[in-house]
């Protein structure tokens, strides 16, 4: 008889073992799939935008509003965002308006109309800035379609 014992490794404590040392492995294999398959999320998600800008319903509906000299905003409660829109400035006075933002006003002129079309674009209308200028107020009329 031999001094050295006969060890038997359980099966299942060596699987444990394999499994363990080729974890760094599948970490950097799962990396680097993130890392390729990224950019084609990126596609994927540009894609989609798109297809939901020229996607619209066609539900027509206005709303009537009074603008001061204060900046007002009236936020779309639609269920979508609003891709045509007419704005009639009924006076009597000029009205300043911004499309979701206050920051690049127009001026509708008393008595005209003034169209915004965001029909195949990104970014839809979600809020509509308006004032009148200091010392009048203003009615005016917004048809839109969503």
């Amino acid at each position: 008889m031999s001094d050295r014992a006969i060890v038997e490794q359980d099966p299942v404590s060596e699987g444990m073992d394999n499994f363990i040392d080729m974890m760094p492995m599948m970490v950097m294999m799962m990396g680097m799939m993130m890392m390729f398959m990224m950019p084609m999320m990126e596609r994927v998600n540009s894609v989609y935008d798109s297809v939901q800008a020229q996607n619209y319903i066609g539900k027509l509906n206005s709303v009537t509003l009074s603008a001061d000299p204060m900046m007002r905003i009236y936020n779309v409660t639609d269920p979508y965002p609003w891709s045509y829109a007419i704005v009639k400035n009924y006076g009597p006075a000029d009205l300043f308006l911004g499309i979701n933002s206050p920051d690049s006003l127009i001026t509708v002129k008393n008595g005209s109309t003034y169209t915004i079309d965001r029909l195949g674009a990104a970014e839809r209308i979600t809020s509509v800035y308006y004032q009148s200028p200091p010392a009048t107020s203003n009615t005016f009329k917004i048809d839109y379609e969503y």
